[in-house]
């Protein structure tokens, strides 16, 4: 049973965090922006509903599967509502914290694991992700989880090695880079484990690293089994590898890494069924291939490009994928203190700084004062159990390269990781995991430059000057904060709107997207459709004439606007861009349909023109081909009218 003191403490460490994470999400809840789920929130959502529905398997995952099946089990245990899951994510959270206290703990001391959980708690971007519908929360949970069981040698190894690599497993089909813990934790078996302090023969390590590593396939393989059973192809996890690999290494990575749903979206994903791969694996290698051949043409601007990805690593202001966080602070007044920008970028551009300064640190100073160890114990001539610190044998004696082994692989991970979003792209969502190591070097670091600056200058020396570096790097030049969301983000919330009837709403979103961006094409399609259901023709068609601009080869796009046009009352507009359509999509039964009113309407326009002006609506009609020759719909009609007609 613990102690007193030790409930309390273990008190103190889960509240604290879960007090600070319930307190923003109680402040935003009632925030359109909070309450409404986007992109991959929202897809998430569907696939966990779908799951609770048991509805049939019809295609591999395109993302890692387990967040959305972790969610269709809370959504069935608990209902369907995202707020109750928001719940979990605080305990999940709150959790993370405990374990990072108790892995900061072992490694450091306890004042220094104290440093690390306090960071941890109260930083704004590890609460803002804890209260998201995406997997960052669970992939960080599951990731502590491992690393604290692993390290716990009061545990007997068949107990670590099987359930770390459960968890690492888990990870891995919830993150996909998690994958690189699958690997630390193997390395770990087969090369760092004291065994309780007794030396492990080379074979017995072997086969601990083996039961690691099989435990660990055990999720990936049920899910590869599962692709295979719905596309007879071999995809490990998912098959989004690809297109992600593509979006970060192409030459234009800021058009590609800004794509969100839409035209531009599908486009993109509709692109190697065009060049002939029709498969999953196809569509994902297709693009791993063109980013290669990229790299191979242009390796000078490929190299330039992951050194400025690695730059973005290290910024201190949160880069948005798919929402941005900073706007919310307008909802929240404690999320307003542990996030912002404003010189500093706060917390991670003080938060990096720190922590590469005591990773540094490191590679001079000591772990713990020499003679002292955690507590100073041995110096005095108490006994040390190996239950109570970590890396002793049960005699008291210490095993020294056990704590420099777990540093080095736990740093080898971090490196590894931050490099595997170097090379996709980089975002504070996808930097989020990482948040917990940062906090454990940086508490580190904190608690030991006093004993680094006694005993030897040069760490210290060390630690201060790349602090300074870095903390420019992080925060030059003045990095903005945005106040308020993009226009993609205010368009999503219109798209819900309209989802759920609300019109009016959706309206005035999709207005205010095209102030923020004129140039917002998924904005100008649904506001003119909505026009156009209100009967304003002339507005309708000038916002999805700004879309068929920007997509000249849009079938729905041209297909919608020859709608419109002809609701206009202008019939050779129509026909002009169904008579297109016609010729890329011979048959298309809605398209022959609508070519067929336009042609109709032009008949009885025609018939009435030339009952009334004659001749004159001939030259008219010439005039308007002159201004537009590639209308084979009036050209067409007009030779006949000529045929039939002398206008002379």
């Amino acid at each position: 049973m613990p102690s007193i003191d030790g409930r309390l403490k273990l008190a103190i460490l889960f509240l604290v965090p879960a007090l600070v994470r319930a307190v923003v999400h109680l402040e935003l809840s009632g925030d359109p922006y909070y309450d409404t789920l986007f992109v991959d929130a929202r897809i998430y959502d569907a696939v966990a509903r779908a799951l609770l529905a048991s509805q049939e398997m019809k295609a591999p995952h395109w993302q890692p599967p387990f967040f959305p099946q972790f969610l269709s089990v809370v959504y069935g245990a608990l209902g369907t509502e995202p707020d109750r899951f928001r719940w979990v994510q605080i305990l999940l959270g709150s959790s993370s914290c405990v374990l990072l206290f108790v892995l900061a703990k072992r490694l450091v001391t306890e004042s220094a694991a104290w440093v690390a959980w306090g960071i941890l708690a109260l930083s704004g971007p590890a609460v803002f992700f804890d209260l998201q519908l995406l997997p960052a929360s669970l992939a960080t949970f599951l990731c502590l989880g491992a690393w604290v069981l692993t390290l716990d040698e009061r545990l007997p190894w068949f107990i670590r090695a099987p359930g770390s690599g459960l968890l690492a497993g888990l990870a891995s089909i919830t993150v996909g880079n998690m994958l690189l813990l699958v690997v630390a934790l193997c390395l770990w078996f087969l090369w760092g484990d004291s065994g309780r302090g007794r030396p492990i023969p080379r074979g017995t390590a072997a086969m601990r690293s083996a039961v690691c590593l099989a435990t660990a396939l055990i999720p990936i393989l049920v899910v590869a089994w599962q692709n295979y059973q719905v596309s007879r192809e071999f995809i490990p996890i998912s098959y989004n590898g690809g297109i992600n690999f593509w979006i970060g290494n192409n030459p234009d990575y800021d058009a590609t890494t800004a794509i969100r749903p839409g035209r531009a979206w599908q486009a993109l994903v509709q692109e190697p069924a065009i060049h002939g791969a029709t498969g999953f694996r196809e569509q994902s290698d297709y693009f791993f291939e063109k980013s290669r051949q990229w790299i191979t043409d242009e390796p000078g601007k490929a190299v330039s490009l992951w050194l400025r990805k690695a730059g973005l690593l290290l910024r201190g202001d949160e880069i948005p994928r798919n929402q941005e966080l900073y706007p919310y602070r307008e909802s929240s007044y404690l999320l307003s203190v542990l996030l912002w920008s404003k010189g500093l970028a706060f917390p991670t551009g003080l938060l990096i700084p720190l922590a590469v300064a005591g990773w540094i640190g490191f590679f001079w100073g000591g772990q713990r004062e020499p003679g002292q160890r955690q507590h100073g114990q041995q110096e005095s001539g108490q006994h040390v159990s190996s239950r109570s610190h970590p890396g002793r044998t049960r005699s008291g004696t210490e095993d020294p390269g056990r704590d420099r082994r777990a540093w080095l692989l736990l740093k080898v991970f971090v490196l590894l990781y931050g490099l595997s979003i170097i090379l996709f792209f980089v975002t504070s969502r996808y930097r989020a995991p990482l948040l917990p190591y940062l906090a454990l070097f940086a508490g580190a670091g904190l608690t030991l430059f006093p004993l680094w600056w006694k005993q030897r200058r040069a760490p210290a020396l060390a630690a201060a000057t790349v602090f300074l570096v870095v903390l420019a790097v992080s925060n030059l030049p003045a990095l903005a904060m945005p106040g308020r969301h993009s226009s993609d983000t205010v368009y999503d919330l219109g798209l819900a709107y309209q989802s759920q009837g609300r019109v009016a709403d959706a309206q005035a979103q999709y207005e205010e997207a095209l102030r923020i961006d004129p140039g917002n094409t998924e904005a100008h399609n649904n506001l003119g459709g909505l026009l156009a259901s209100q009967g304003r023709f002339e507005e309708a068609a000038k916002h999805v004439r700004a879309v068929v601009e920007r997509y000249p080869k849009d079938p729905r796009a041209r297909h919608n606007l020859a709608r419109i046009e002809l609701q206009r009352g202008d019939p050779y507009e129509a026909g002009k861009w169904l008579e297109q359509l016609r010729r890329e999509k011979p048959g298309d039964p809605n398209v022959d349909e609508s070519w067929r009113r336009a042609d109709a309407v032009a008949t009885e326009l025609d018939r009435e023109q030339l009952e009334a002006i004659g001749a004159d609506w001939i030259r008219q009609l010439r005039a308007r081909l002159a201004d537009d020759p590639e209308n084979m719909f009036l050209r067409r009609r007009l030779a006949r009218m000529e045929s039939e007609i002398d206008p002379e």
